[in-house]
C-alpha cells in the first residue's frame, strides 16, 4: 500500500525573504505476514455386507462408505491379511465389492487413504 502525505515546508534565511513550498513524500508499507492452516475433517471409513448368510456360489457385496462423502479414494478390502480386492469411491464417497466366498466363515476389512 502506497500512502501519499502532503506537508507545507516554509524556508528563511535571515539576508533572503521566506520561500514556501510543497513537499511531497510517498511512503510505501508492508505488514508483517500472518500465518494460519486449515486441517481436513476426519473421515471415517464404514463397511456393510449385503447378507450375512449365503450358500455356496452365491455372492455377497461389500459396500465402504466414507463419511464425508469423498470421491476418489482407493478402498483395499481385506481378509485378514490378504487383499480380496479394491475399488474406488464414487458419489457419496461409496465403494462396493462383489464377492463369491468359499465355504466358511470370513471376516473382512476396509482400508484407504483419504486425500
Amino acid at each position: 500500500m502506497n500512502v501519499t502525505k502532503k506537508a507545507l515546508a516554509i524556508i528563511c534565511v535571515a539576508t533572503l525573504l521566506c520561500s514556501a513550498s510543497l513537499v511531497l513524500a510517498t511512503y510505501t508499507m508492508t505488514s508483517a505476514p500472518v500465518t494460519g492452516s486449515v486441517s481436513a475433517p476426519e473421515a471415517t471409513l464404514s463397511l456393510a455386507l449385503d447378507k450375512t448368510a449365503i450358500v455356496a456360489g452365491e455372492s455377497w457385496t461389500l459396500t465402504a462408505t466414507v463419511s464425508d462423502g469423498a470421491s476418489g479414494v482407493t478402498i483395499n478390502f481385506l481378509e485378514g491379511s490378504s487383499s480380496v480386492g479394491s475399488a474406488v469411491t464414487g458419489v457419496g464417497g461409496v465403494a462396493t465389492l462383489t464377492l463369491t466366498p468359499a465355504v466358511g466363515s470370513h471376516t473382512y476389512t476396509a482400508t484407504g487413504e483419504h486425500p
